[in-house]
């Protein structure tokens, strides 16, 4: 009976996981299809997630997506991280300073995770910058700023596991390049993404310590790469750090700046 149990629950988070990586309604078919699962056990497997609310479905066309409730359990976490209610009131200011996108973002199984980003009226919020979005570590700028400062056997193994896919031109593949690269963020902790993960989107990241000096989160700004450069790298590069470092403070951390 535990097995059984076991099973279902782990249908129902393929299916809830497969929901989330699509941006358009699925049908019954396309979900089973996606998961391995036979279209009586997709049916049955929803049916239950739709009357708990974590899946909708649109009754006119039989297609299901993430329900209302998944977005208040999000919330909840989200709402109890220490690190985003210190950082919320800095970044708002950051936006508003550099009229640009500013995000927030954690670690989590080897992969940038979005968890909080602000922006001033007037701009609009890149996709890859969303509330929840996961991104490669070796292709964002506050991905390689958190892998340089983590324990050098850690972020091989992250480069291992994880791989080094090009996802654009610029995207750094060669595993030796990338520890070069991180050497140098070291120095200054201002890691750049030159339109490595998005064509067109030039990132600054900074790396964010807590009391102990561990690396528990990062900072960065995204902006059209043309944008961002009339503006000037190194003078949005010095506030991002800024930011960083003030965050770090808040969180306790009295390393060496």
């Amino acid at each position: 009976m535990a097995d059984k149990q076991v099973q279902t629950l782990d249908r129902s988070l393929d299916i809830l996981e497969t929901l989330s990586k699509n941006k358009s309604a699925l049908g019954v078919t396309d979900i089973g299809k996606k998961v391995g699962l036979s279209k009586s056990t997709v049916h049955r497997t929803l049916q239950t997630l739709v009357w708990r609310g974590y899946v909708e479905k649109d009754l006119n066309n039989d297609l299901y997506k993430l329900g209302l409730k998944i977005v208040e359990l999000a919330s909840t976490l989200l709402n109890d991280m220490d690190l985003r209610k210190i950082a919320g009131p800095i970044l708002e200011q950051a936006a508003t300073t550099l009229e640009e996108a500013v995000h927030l973002v954690l670690l989590d199984n080897g992969e940038v995770v979005y968890i909080d980003t602000k922006t001033s009226s007037n701009k609009i919020i890149n996709m890859y910058s969303r509330v929840g979005r996961r991104a490669p570590v070796h292709a964002t700028a506050v991905g390689k700023a958190m892998l340089a400062f983590l324990p050098e056997e850690m972020a091989i193994e992250i480069i291992k596991s994880k791989g080094l896919r090009k996802i654009t031109d610029t995207t750094i593949t060669d595993a030796n390049k990338l520890m070069e690269h991180l050497k140098k963020i070291r120095i200054d902790k201002i890691g750049h993404d030159d339109e490595e993960n998005e064509v067109g989107i030039h990132c600054i990241g900074t790396p964010i310590f807590d009391y102990t000096g561990l690396v528990v989160g990062g900072v960065s700004v995204s902006s059209p790469a043309s944008r961002m450069i009339e503006k000037g790298l190194e003078e949005i590069g010095a506030i991002i750090k800024k930011v960083g470092e003030e965050i770090s403070t808040r969180m306790g951390y009295v390393g060496k700046r």
